[in-house]
């Protein structure tokens, strides 16, 4: 692009005077992260997520956030330090299109995703002398305080619809593993990019599709707190996975299935 275009964004101090500066490129509908004139990194976006600090408290370098290329993809977190002076850019750190969440302390960071149904969750430290390593998986757990009384509130609406997952409630995620064995993986995957909870009537819904591939790896998990019931749906090329059999749903959760095959929740 035409550096007369080029309209910065951001400057962060990295150290010793030093700036790192992200500028937007609209031709190439990117964005260049730089320090000093040398471009270290082009991403759609990218964005400061925290300033580093070593252990004497001094500006030591910048965590930013690269967006993918894939929407269906978080943004990969990356760490610019300096080495004698040089820019120097480690990542994408952790595992590819997973969100993580970063916090700072004297001499580097952690970044943590939450775990999920289809993926364990990671946990892993930036330091500023001796570079990025994993902390170790985080198992997904539950949530036992989460009872079918508490989903029912939740349709009924006197409490707020928790953004959280329909299938981290307890006795959803047993009805699941009960429905599905040793294929809950499988479907946990087509709900890996998913919309947040809703209410449809009587039942608390949540619709997702599998990154890369939504336009036709899709997900479905409704759930009937009056019934203590989960129904759930899989589709990805050739017939649907329904569990429990469609027989078995009742009209109100089968007019939701027919609509979501029709792509109503996309």
């Amino acid at each position: 692009g035409s550096p007369s275009l080029a309209q910065t964004l951001d400057a962060m101090p990295l150290a010793g005077g030093i700036q790192a500066t992200i500028t937007d490129l609209p031709q190439e509908r990117l964005q260049a992260l730089a320090v000093g004139g040398v471009e270290v990194l082009r991403a759609p976006s990218i964005t400061v997520e925290l300033q580093l600090i070593d252990a004497r408290g001094q500006a030591a370098g910048i965590i930013v956030h690269a967006a993918s290329p894939d929407p269906a993809c978080a943004a990969a977190p990356y760490a610019l330090t300096l080495q004698f002076g040089a820019p120097w850019l480690r990542g994408p750190l952790g595992q590819h299109c997973t969100p993580y969440f970063t916090s700072g302390y004297p001499g580097g960071a952690v970044l943590v995703s939450a775990p999920q149904l289809h993926q364990d969750g990671d946990a892993l430290i930036f330091d500023i002398e001796q570079g990025a390593y994993r902390l170790g998986p985080i198992s997904f757990a539950p949530q036992a305080e989460r009872g079918w009384d508490a989903l029912d509130a939740q349709v009924g609406g006197y409490s707020d619809l928790s953004p959280l997952d329909l299938y981290a409630a307890q006795p959803v995620y047993d009805g699941l593993a009960a429905l599905w064995g040793e294929d809950l993986f499988l479907f946990a995957q087509h709900l890996a990019t998913r919309s947040a909870p809703q209410v449809e009537g009587d039942l608390l819904l949540q619709t997702g599709c599998q990154p890369g591939q939504c336009a036709f790896a899709i997900g479905l998990l409704a759930v009937d707190p009056a019934r203590e019931a989960v129904y759930s749906a899989f589709f990805n090329e050739g017939a649907p996975d329904i569990r429990p059999t469609l027989e078995d749903w009742p009209p109100e959760a089968r007019d939701i299935f027919e609509r979501w095959r029709a792509g109503d929740y996309r």
